[in-house]
Parts: structure tokens; sequence; C-alpha cells
């Protein structure tokens, strides 16, 4: 399995959005523990996310290190960052304060690709390919390079699909 970055809401400004603008009427206390639930690990660490933050540089900063020992953790504690301790992951502070606690030792070419804003290798064609695939939600899965499943699926859901596409 190949991780690649996808924005959902690119058009996110960096200041963020208020949740509750995009989705009036959300009871998003309600919201984090059925997505938990649907995911099929219902101790999954969510608080009450309020605003969408603008994930660009997050994205970037993870396909830089995405072959590198400290993806996985990384990667994880982004996810915690955000959605657990409600941090700014937009924030380039943020970033390499969790690349650092994940186990980077040297920083320099993240933060040197943080501050000067440009793409790490591969970044252009993985936001093509999420548009090719018409992905519009995270996770997303492209199995077989013609299926995919887009969204907090339960595990049930992916055996289904492995087991119709005969992989398992």
């Amino acid at each position: 399995m190949e991780w690649i970055p996808f924005e959902v809401h690119a058009d996110t400004p960096p200041e963020g959005t208020l949740l509750s603008d995009m989705f009036p009427g959300t009871d998003f206390t309600r919201f984090y523990p059925k997505l938990a639930k649907r995911s099929g690990v219902p101790d999954l660490p969510f608080g009450v996310v309020t605003r969408l933050v603008n994930s660009r540089l997050s994205l970037k900063a993870m396909m830089l290190l995405r072959d590198t020992d400290i993806f996985p953790v990384f990667h994880e504690n982004m996810f915690r960052a955000h959605f657990a301790e409600e941090r700014n992951i937009s924030l380039p502070e943020t970033i390499i304060d969790v690349a650092r606690a994940s186990g980077l030792n040297d920083s320099q070419k993240l933060e040197a690709m943080l501050a000067a804003g440009g793409d790490p290798p591969g970044f252009a064609d993985a936001v093509k390919l999420s548009r090719q695939f018409l992905i519009t939600g995270v996770p997303a899965f492209i199995i077989n390079d013609t299926h995919r499943l887009v969204g907090v699926q339960p595990l049930e859901q992916f055996r289904e699909t492995l087991h119709r596409l005969n992989l398992i």
C-alpha cells in the first residue's frame, strides 16, 4: 500500500474555516464518536475539532517524509495532533514540532521546504492522481488502479470489496 497526499478542501484559507459555518446545525460532539464507531475503531482519539484547517503544508511535509523510517509515527502523530489534541496542523511550527516528536533528528530540510513553499518530489503527481480518481474524501483507497473506497469505511466493507475483486 502506498500513501499519497490529498487535500479535501484545497480552497480553505490559511486561517481555516469554522466547521459550524460549513455545516450549520451539525453537532460535532456527536459527529466524531459516530465516525470512530463507523471506522471499526471505536476508541479512535477524537477531540471536538471546531475548525477546518488548510492541511496543504502538513501534506507536503508527509510527502517529504513518506520514505523515511519515521513516516508511520509522523503520520499517526499528525492525525492525533489535529483530531485529538486540536492543534493547528497548518502551522509550520506545529508540523516541525510533531516531526521532531516523531523522531526526526535533522529538521533542516523540512524547515526549508516549509519556508520556501515549494512542493516535495512527487507532490504534483499525487494531486493529479487524486483528481484522476475523483477522490472527494479521506481516507481513500485505490485498488488495482480501478476501484476506490472513499471515506471512513467499516472493515467489513474493505473485506467485501477485496473479496468481490478476488483479492482475498
